[in-house]
This record gives structure tokens, sequence and C-alpha cells, in this order.
């Protein structure tokens, strides 16, 4: 039987530092943060674009990875 050796992918290349998403952290009791991740998975199952929808701003380059920086 000839020797099966497995094969690595390349891996993908780094994201430019201008192209990664920031953190947004803030802090809620666990009965705020409970309500809050219930409201927003009624709205998406991903929650920065419910956040975003929530807010009124385009999510479409936050979830693509691609968000604009100010």
């Amino acid at each position: 039987m000839p020797d099966k050796k497995s094969v690595v992918p390349e891996p993908a290349p780094a994201p430019k530092v201008d192209q990664l998403p920031y953190p947004l952290t803030f802090f809620l009791n666990s009965i705020q943060r409970a309500r809050v991740l219930r409201e927003l998975r009624q709205l998406d199952r991903d929650r920065t674009r419910a956040l975003c929808m929530v807010l009124g701003i385009e999510s479409e380059s936050i979830s693509k990875n691609n968000p604009a920086r100010h």
C-alpha cells in the first residue's frame, strides 16, 4: 500500500491590520446582559449585525471584516 502523506495546505495570508475589526466592550449586570443578548438574538444570530440594525448603522463592511475605522 502506498504511503499516504497528509497534505497540509498553505496558511491563508494574514489580514491587513487596517482590516481587522475593533472590539467594543462595556459592562452589564447578569440580568441586563441576558436581556440584551435575548433582544439582539431576536433580530439576528450575528450580534454585530443585530446591534448595528438597532442603531441604524450599516453593518455590511463590519460583517466582512473590513470596518471603517475612525
